[in-house]
């Protein structure tokens, strides 16, 4: 997911990159079989799992960074 959100940050204004990854997400949750981020299911169902805490909250802080770089490109 990380490097698909980064591939879509290539050589877009802010905009666009924006429109690209809400575009991604609506795609990628279309499903009727999909039951929300993994990471979030997976924090939420294995609160005692260290490894699985801080992969989640490496995510999170991906998407905020993510968010905040194109924030600053604006």
């Amino acid at each position: 997911m990380r490097d698909e959100l980064e591939a879509l940050c290539d050589e877009a204004s802010c905009r666009a990159v924006v429109a690209r990854i809400f575009a991604l997400l609506k795609v990628r949750t279309a499903s009727d079989a999909f039951r929300g981020c993994a990471f979030l299911i997976a924090a939420t169902e294995n609160p005692g799992s260290v490894e699985i805490q801080r992969v989640a909250r490496e995510h999170k802080l991906f998407l905020r960074d993510l968010f905040d770089r194109l924030e600053r490109v604006r």
